[in-house]
């Protein structure tokens, strides 16, 4: 059996505006018998949660969610509780009664980490870190409340040891600090501990919103984040509020989230437009990749990398992967380095669209 894996997928913003629903034009993805992809929102008609970034669709959007023709969502991610608590159990209630099986989250904490069956002895666990500076707001599973499967290195390790020896894992995770290529180095020693588990047969990754390169260990394959599958432009207003601007209404531009002045448009740059789509063979054990990209700035359509773009990213990926191998005292170096550049520059680029948005009220119609 042929399983497609996606990264992060959002059905918001522009993608709710269009009047077409095929969105995923990569023969790879839907060639494959079962596709996964992890559905970064949630679905409620409800008031979003005020003070942070609030990703959701309106129960409306059935039809459009159910043309990604996903066999299964992961839902272990920091926006499954944009709309509370009760806006948990609709996204549940809503994918259950349209048939779309779920993963990684639940109405309480057993739910929330019971895994599912993708193929003959193969089953797919969730999880997704909390309790760090890049992933705050996120709403775990309790006895008696709904949220996320939460992660811990024992908890996989654990979960992976109640497996018969009959069935192996896919294990997603939830991690990582957004636009970041080089991940923290724990990331990287947790990676190759879960690989190291007999019962693991693969790890993928979600969240940073880029893709990052791949990690090698017994055998086996993690990849550390497969970027975003299809993840379109989406306004926002000044109570960081989802909403879909009047005909006409002005609105700055910004290709980063922040706390916005007035309404805003979230562009993605280019490199948050190309991802990783994995092709895993559950029989012979193999996974192949498919770099993409979404073409048009403006539309929420991907389509696979050629040329020199698909060398340009292959090369980009290859090189990550090379720096994942370094010795862990140059990498930590590295990575404090990177994250410190990545940080100094997004807090450069909010000073400066906050001052120009508000003083110059630039606009797009």
């Amino acid at each position: 059996m042929r399983i497609a894996f996606g990264g992060d997928c959002s059905i918001i913003g522009d993608a709710l505006t269009l009047k077409r629903g095929n969105y995923i034009q990569i023969p790879a993805y839907y060639e494959a018998d079962k596709r996964i992809v992890n559905l970064e929102q949630c679905i409620s008609d409800r008031q979003a949660v005020a003070g942070k970034t609030t990703i959701y669709a309106p129960s409306s959007a059935k039809d459009r969610i159910c043309s990604l023709q996903a066999s299964c969502v992961s839902l272990a991610n920091n926006h499954l509780h944009d709309c509370g608590e009760a806006g948990i159990r609709d996204t549940l209630e809503y994918l259950h009664v349209w048939g779309i099986p779920y993963v990684g989250a639940g109405r309480n904490a057993a739910e929330a980490a019971k895994g599912v069956s993708i193929a003959p002895g193969v089953v797919l666990l969730a999880y997704c870190q909390f309790g760090t500076h890049y992933l705050r707001n996120v709403c775990c599973a309790k006895e008696n409340t709904p949220g996320v499967n939460g992660y811990s290195l024992e908890r996989v390790l654990e979960d992976l040891d109640r497996l018969d020896g009959k069935t192996q894992a896919v294990v997603a995770l939830h991690w990582a600090a957004e636009y970041v290529p080089l991940p923290p180095s724990e990331i990287i020693i947790w990676a190759r501990k879960i690989l190291a588990h007999p019962n693991c047969c693969l790890l993928i990754g979600h969240h940073p919103h880029i893709f990052l390169g791949k990690i090698t260990s017994h055998g086996k394959e993690g990849y550390i984040s497969m970027g975003n599958l299809m993840f379109p432009n989406f306004y926002l207003n000044t109570r960081q509020e989802l909403c879909v601007p009047e005909p006409g209404e002005a609105y700055a531009r910004v290709d980063m989230q922040m706390k916005v002045p007035c309404l805003t448009k979230k562009c993605w740059q280019k490199r948050n437009r190309q991802g990783l789509l994995l092709i895993y063979d559950t029989e012979q054990k193999v996974v192949s990749d498919v770099l993409f990209t979404q073409q048009d700035p403006e539309l929420p359509v991907t389509r696979m990398l050629r040329g020199k773009e698909e060398v340009k990213a292959r090369k980009r990926f290859e090189r990550l992967s090379r720096i994942y191998t370094w010795p862990v005292t140059l990498y930590r170096v590295a990575c404090r380095l990177c994250m410190f550049f990545t940080y100094a520059i997004r807090k450069i680029k909010r000073v400066y669209f906050y001052h120009f948005a508000a003083r110059h009220k630039e606009i797009y119609r």
